[in-house]
């Protein structure tokens, strides 16, 4: 190949998840989200997503704009459990597998069995295996760049397949407003629109570099080589091992506070789950807002011990913190991160030194015992000894 850069993407997965093994709702519109009076929605198929319903939208607004939709609870361990095994697919036709998210990853065929193929029947065979495997569907972008793999995907979306290559992808990403680019975010879109730079091509076209690397930095150099197909990114492996655990949602419009609440219970629900899957801890927690026409907003709480499961009133209690002077309707994105992550590691081992119904199988009692019984004298103690006295 000389493409060898292939970017999966999972077609409205969590929907898509739930509609596999329930062939009822074939071509019906379905979404997946919290069902009581103020619930979002997580996750809704295309055909929902062609009456205008979208992620983070609430139950209710979906429901005016297609009185047919399905709405399901939120099944996260089924998706973790279907991700896992997609991936191990994917990892058995090369080790060369990077994770992006639960339903995205980055594929490198070099030194694989699949390097002499050609691009199109690899995308074809993943997908149709895929389909086979888990009746799903799912989206593959190929090109020589990461992002240039992630932006044919996002042209081809939903279950298409195409490849970027260094002569034609011009002709399709280069039209495509700036808001489309993978890297710019809204306020980067808003900046960008300001200085009249109203498409990919218009920043390739662009003779003021020294002034857009002044005004935002080292993201602009990155930005224009990559819309020239230059990077040095490679599929990374490494990057499987994870730093952190997060969920962020972009919003319309809300207005009152449950409906934060309602995404905040989901973010919390989705990192559980995937700490407790990937039997990890936290040692820090951060909860970020993006504000229109402001300062992002952040908080973060850091916890001497490290945690198995995100406690929901620590993070209503930091959204809560740094909303006090907010208007909600200039909020715009709102996402929960579990830092600092630790693997490998029972929860049954973390010892409460304060424990009392612990104590026989306490290691810091039995070294405080043999010691004190070396010296034939008390010299040290417990904390939860002072609250046996």
């Amino acid at each position: 190949m000389e493409y060898n850069i292939f970017h999966i993407d999972m077609d409205s997965f969590y929907a898509s998840a739930e509609m596999a093994d329930k062939p009822e709702l074939k071509n019906k519109p379905v979404c997946v989200g919290s069902r009581n009076k103020h619930g979002i929605i997580s996750s809704a198929n295309y055909v929902a997503r062609s009456f205008g319903v979208k992620a983070a939208m609430k139950i209710y607004e979906a429901k005016r704009l297609c009185p047919s939709l399905v709405v399901l609870d939120v099944n996260m361990n089924k998706y973790i459990k279907v991700s896992d095994q997609i991936y191990l697919f994917l990892n058995s036709l090369t080790p060369n597998v990077e994770i992006g998210s639960i339903d995205e990853w980055y594929l490198d065929t070099n030194g694989s069995k699949y390097e002499s193929w050609n691009e199109t029947d690899f995308a074809f065979f993943i997908k149709s295996e895929i389909l086979k495997r888990f009746n799903l569907n799912c989206t593959i972008g190929c090109s020589h760049t990461k992002f240039l793999a992630k932006m044919a995907t996002n042209y081809i979306k939903p279950n298409g397949h195409i490849v970027f290559t260094k002569e034609n992808f011009k002709d399709y990403i280069y039209p495509l407003s700036i808001g489309k680019m993978f890297f710019v975010g809204k306020k980067l879109e808003n900046f960008f629109l300001s200085e009249n730079i109203k498409t990919i091509g218009d920043l390739v076209n662009t003779n003021q570099d020294l002034y857009f690397y002044k005004k935002i930095g080292v993201i602009y150099n990155k930005l224009k080589n990559e819309a020239l197909g230059i990077s040095k990114a490679k599929v990374d492996t490494k990057s499987n091992y994870q730093k952190a655990i997060g969920r962020s949602f972009t919003i319309d419009s809300f207005t009152e506070t449950k409906e934060f609440l309602n995404l905040i219970d989901e973010m919390v629900l989705y990192i559980n789950n995937h700490l407790k899957i990937n039997n990890a801890s936290f040692m820090s927690l951060t909860l970020r807002l993006k504000l229109e026409n402001s300062n992002n907003k952040v908080k973060t709480i850091r916890y001497p011990l490290s945690k198995f499961k995100v406690d929901i009133v620590d993070a209503i209690s930091m959204f809560e913190s740094i909303t006090y002077d907010v208007n909600y309707k200039n909020i715009y994105n709102i996402s929960l991160t579990a830092n600092e992550l630790i693997f490998n590691i029972s929860q049954a081992e973390q010892i409460d030194m304060f424990d009392k119904t612990k104590s026989d199988n306490n290691p810091f009692k039995k070294i405080s015992n043999d010691v004190n019984e070396k010296l034939n004298k008390k010299i040290i103690y417990l904390a939860k000894d002072y609250f046996d006295k």
